[in-house]
């Protein structure tokens, strides 16, 4: 055997246990996988045999034994057939992976690639008796025939189909898969123009191997991709279940000494953004009197809501007022952790960073920070949003806002130049990088589908501190505003952050879509997981996101004389 016959039957060899292995791995995990992923398997499977059969018939080429002259006549006739049905095998591929995406292809495409396939098999079968495609000499050596080029004319046309449908729905695709789609089809095409031409190598044959390994690859990135956001899920939800403090049980038997029917709870977070701030708040708070007046403070990332679910069960009966010291994370983290939000009275005195919900009340947001006129102020009912993930005061938002959020942390190092300098930072660099997403979005039954860099729902009119996204903000009508940026990419996102931070509210739809809703859904049109911005806070996890306004349908507290600024 010379030297090239000899490489060629290693390298099929390889890849057909290579491919084998992916295979069987699919067959092992099929339950817990899509059925698109059962096609992959199937096309697999053929690789597998199309590389062990074209391995065969090179390594008997030119035997004179009966084993070589049938193993010869068999593999060629198998490697014609599965070249022939693999491209229609990739229809049917994507078009069950469009369908993991809630995507249906019109029946007529596969009808179509099929139909060009029984074609191509026609032909085969009438070559084993003519000789038109390919035939075997008495020497038992292959040979193409004088009509070769019909064995690719169902392949070419069916992939040209394949093709088109990629084209037209890719927009349904995360990048991965459209990468990998591509490459399924172009490697194997590439090399069948080049086999055509001359042949000694297997390079389609080798190159649909290597095309459904990358597929395979790319599977398992993305899920790993997924299980990875389901892992961060995981900890935000035992974080929440962490077991709360011993001595929280103590503080709440004291519950009993006092005769006041008004219970007031101040909820500290120590680790909110104005640290020395909690810790002057801490001072004041411990000079109030003890029998009606508990103070807790927080442990960890979402103790707020385990920590008020213990303390609605020890004070049943009472009239709650729970004063929510700390960020936005914080006061939303509150509201999670209540049952009936229209049952008790919740106060906002700001220890975050940017404080955004409190904006509504302009000049008047400076009395929140005196804690004093908290406990003398009333409770006004107002609106805030729940969603299937939880509730929130100010917003739902996931683009740019959200890529700062998770950006701040890598600059977080520079606070010693100021609080503020991460933050800038952070949203500067989000403005250049971030990327417009495909969403699906649907609002008040109106569907507003659209390719966006940024979706603001929001029951205030500030969101990151610095972005205001509308000037009619009012917390008692019912109504949410949003804002849809366009599709901006590079430094075009620049203006848009711009327009929002000088409040230029007149130039806003120039950038986007602007408009009020009560309800909204979104979800992203790849069905991957939104990275979501909830009201300063960052959640994961979840591909499916429905939110509503509540009409008036929580008690907050404002100090005395403070009034609604829209």
């Amino acid at each position: 055997m010379d030297q090239i016959r000899l490489v060629q039957v290693l390298l099929e060899t390889w890849g057909a246990v290579l491919c084998s292995v992916f295979a069987l791995a699919l067959v092992l995990i099929r339950k817990e996988e899509p059925r698109s992923s059962r096609y992959l398997s199937l096309i697999l499977w053929n690789v597998v045999v199309l590389l062990t059969c074209d391995a065969l018939a090179i390594f008997y080429r030119g035997g004179s034994s009966t084993a070589a002259w049938y193993c010869t006549r068999i593999c060629n006739f198998l490697v014609y057939f599965i070249s022939s049905v693999m491209p229609f095998f990739a229809v049917l591929f994507l078009s069950e992976v469009l369908k993991d995406h809630m995507v249906a292809l019109p029946r007529h495409w596969v009808v179509t690639a099929g139909l060009l396939e029984v074609v191509s098999l026609a032909f085969l079968f009438v070559s084993q008796w003519n000789r038109m495609l390919y035939y075997i000499d008495d020497a038992n050596l292959y040979h193409r025939g004088d009509f070769y080029v019909l064995s690719q004319v169902g392949p070419y046309f069916t992939t040209f189909l394949y093709i088109l449908i990629l084209i037209q729905y890719r927009m349904f695709l995360t990048l991965g898969e459209r990468v990998a789609l591509w490459l399924y089809v172009v490697l194997p095409l590439f090399a069948a123009v080049l086999q055509t031409m001359f042949y000694g190598l297997s390079l389609t044959n080798i190159a649909m191997g290597i095309s459904a390994i990358v597929m395979i690859v790319q599977r398992i990135t993305a899920k790993s991709f997924l299980l990875r956001e389901a892992r961060i899920r995981i900890e935000q939800e035992r974080h929440q279940k962490e077991e709360m403090d011993p001595s929280i049980d103590e503080r709440l038997q004291k519950a009993t000494i006092g005769k006041g029917n008004v219970k007031h709870i101040f909820i500290v977070n120590p680790n909110a953004g104005n640290f020395s701030k909690v810790e002057q708040l801490r001072a004041v708070i411990s000079k109030l009197p003890e029998q009606d007046y508990f103070i807790f403070t927080t442990r960890g990332p979402a103790d707020e809501t385990e920590l008020v679910r213990q303390i609605q069960h020890y004070f049943v009966g009472y009239k709650l007022r729970i004063y929510c010291c700390g960020g936005s994370g914080t006061i939303r983290n509150v509201m999670n952790g209540i049952e009936d939000l229209s049952r008790v009275e919740i106060g906002f005195c700001p220890c975050g960073m940017t404080n955004d919900f409190l904006k509504v009340f302009g000049k008047d947001m400076e009395k929140f920070n005196h804690i004093e006129n908290l406990i003398e102020g009333n409770a006004i009912p107002v609106d805030y949003i729940r969603t299937n993930h939880g509730v929130a005061l100010n917003t739902f938002s996931t683009g740019m806002d959200s890529n700062i959020l998770n950006g701040k942390d890598r600059y977080k190092t520079l606070t010693v130049f100021g609080q503020n300098v991460p933050y800038m930072l952070s949203m500067f660099r989000s403005s250049i990088t971030t990327r417009a997403r495909d969403y699906i979005i649907e609002m008040d039954g109106k569907d507003l589908s659209c390719r966006s860099s940024q979706i603001i729902f929001g029951n205030g009119g500030v969101i990151g501190g610095s972005l205001y996204f509308t000037e009619n903000a009012d917390i008692e009508d019912g109504k949410a505003n949003f804002f849809l940026a366009n599709e901006r990419g590079s430094l075009r996102l620049l203006p848009t952050a711009f327009a929002l931070m000088k409040k230029q509210y007149r130039r806003l739809p120039l950038y986007g879509k602007v408009g009020q809703a009560t309800t909204i859904s979104v979800r992203r049109r790849d069905g991957m997981p939104l990275e979501v911005d909830f009201d300063g806070e960052m959640v994961y996890g979840y591909s499916q996101w429905e939110a509503q306004i509540v009409h008036k349908g929580m008690n907050l507290i404002v100090p005395k004389g403070v009034m609604i600024h829209e």
